[in-house]
């Protein structure tokens, strides 16, 4: 890392899916970038939906307005929301959960909240795949200086598979790692998080505005988690209430039960004397 105390010149943000990252930390996003660092956004299940769908699979095509070319649609919106905070994107090949099958050919996911079960069997080779991936991702000229991925709350299958991989990643490659709550999954929850404090951030009242224009790039995930116009006011007020009347996105160190001496945020990460109070 060039200087402890700036912001660090490339990170990586890993999210599961195509909306969580901005959905969880779009605004501290959009202030690194406004602070000159380099962010991509790494989805890992961005593939493309199967000529046959599940049940499962056909019931959030509906609920979210979603057609034949699912998957291409939702990368375009991540696309425009990435652009709206001013990281760029990779779309990993890997297929959601309610895509993907059991070694017996039977769905992974066969009822509209299996993806939350924690008895879900292991998908073989995904969890190494998806490693692999990402520290390919973290070689070269190009290699970001921190990895920024899911706290995995809420227990989907997919962000459990992508925290495990990206601190499989950190390891392999010594980069630092560190986490984010997640959401829309701990909405209206006062769970603070795992081992030690959390890390508040508070980004600059222009990066909360990106966020906004960010989120509303997901059309169809907005249908999906609200069904009306209230995810601004709803994500908002979270964020007040996270941080005892200061809008702030929270982040942990990257595993539960962290060692002595990491319950501190990096520098670049603390509260900035510019922020409002």
């Amino acid at each position: 890392m060039p200087d402890a105390d700036a912001t660090p010149p490339r990170v990586a943000v890993v999210s599961p899916h195509l909306d969580d990252a901005v959905l969880s930390i779009g605004a501290s996003i959009a202030d690194w970038t406004s602070r000159g660092a380099e962010v991509r956004v790494i989805t890992a299940f961005a593939g493309d939906a199967p000529s046959l769908l599940s049940p499962v699979a056909r019931a959030y095509h509906d609920s979210s307005g979603l057609g034949a070319d699912a998957m291409a649609t939702r990368r375009a919106e991540d696309e425009a929301a990435a652009a709206a905070v001013g990281a760029s994107t990779c779309h990993l090949p890997f297929p959601d959960a309610v895509y993907r099958r059991r070694e017996d050919g039977s769905w992974l996911c066969d009822g509209m909240r299996s993806m939350f079960d924690s008895r879900l069997p292991e998908d073989g080779r995904l969890g190494p795949d998806l490693a692999n991936a990402i520290i390919e991702h973290c070689r070269g000229d190009a290699a970001p200086h921190v990895l920024v991925t899911c706290a995995g709350f809420g227990g989907h299958v997919d962000h459990r598979l992508t925290r495990r991989a990206v601190l499989a990643a950190a390891r392999a490659t010594g980069l630092p790692a560190m986490l984010w709550e997640d959401l829309p999954y701990m909405l209206g929850s006062r769970r603070r998080g795992i081992a030690g404090s959390a890390w508040p951030y508070a980004a600059a009242p222009a990066a909360w505005e990106h966020k906004w224009r960010a989120v509303e790039a997901y059309g169809s995930q907005l249908r999906l988690h609200w069904h009306d116009d209230r995810w601004r006011t709803q994500l908002h007020e979270h964020a007040v209430d996270r941080g005892d009347g200061v809008a702030v996105e929270l982040f942990w160190p990257e595993a539960a039960g962290a060692a002595e001496g990491t319950d501190r945020p990096p520098p670049w990460l603390r509260q900035r004397d510019d922020r409002p109070r």
